[in-house]
């Protein structure tokens, strides 16, 4: 994948985020957590977990059991967006913060994305040698 501009960047993270509509039921994972467990699935579907939805807020109740995964919808124009957002995110190691749907329509135990946040951390610079 190529390169990212801030700007590109900026303005990438803005379309996934609008992509989809939030409902006023969704869960939130619970801040910032790292992807991981990445799996494709036949219906177009990309699971995968983030480390900080163990302290999930607002879970429904089809995604019980697993609490730590989620999944987009690859086969929409709105989760193509979500799906390269999440794999550049992943290969600059980004840590992400998911807002779900509040649904399982996708995977029937596991809940659906609406949006993410890349979070967004300086890079970290060497120190000098005194």
């Amino acid at each position: 994948m190529a390169m990212f501009g801030r700007s590109k960047m900026a303005l990438l993270v803005a379309a996934a985020l609008f992509a989809t509509a939030t409902p006023s039921m969704a869960s939130s994972s619970g801040g910032y957590g790292h992807i991981s467990a990445v799996t494709a699935t036949l219906n177009g579907g990309l699971t995968f977990q983030d480390s900080a939805s163990s302290s999930r807020a607002g879970l429904p109740a089809c995604a019980s059991g697993a609490p730590n995964s989620w999944v987009i919808d690859a086969s929409a124009p709105q989760g193509n967006v979500l799906l390269h957002t999440l794999l550049w995110a992943i290969e600059h190691n980004k840590r992400i913060s998911v807002i779900g749907t509040g649904s399982c329509s996708l995977a029937g135990d596991t809940e659906t994305v609406a949006s993410f946040t890349i979070e967004d951390r300086p890079p970290l610079t060497p120190r000098p040698n005194n």
